[in-house]
């Protein structure tokens, strides 16, 4: 997971990174957050460094420094 490649213990960046992600299901996103607390990752949701949204990221509402499409 991206959230585990960008957190570098001692690395002061680390600490301001934050993932995001996005998809225009919701079932989807549910399902996400699903599996990240499964993963042990319900303390970086719970304080907003990793974050699921519901929405369609092809119309450029979010500016983010990287950016993986799939299909």
């Amino acid at each position: 997971m991206l959230y585990q490649l960008i957190s570098v213990p001692g690395d002061a960046r680390s600490v301001q990174s934050r993932v995001v992600g996005i998809d225009h299901i919701r079932e989807l996103v549910d399902w996400s957050i699903s599996n990240l607390r499964k993963d042990g990752l319900e303390p970086e949701l719970d304080v907003g460094r990793i974050k699921m949204i519901v929405g369609d990221g092809r119309k450029g509402a979010f500016l983010y420094e990287a950016l993986r499409l799939r299909k």
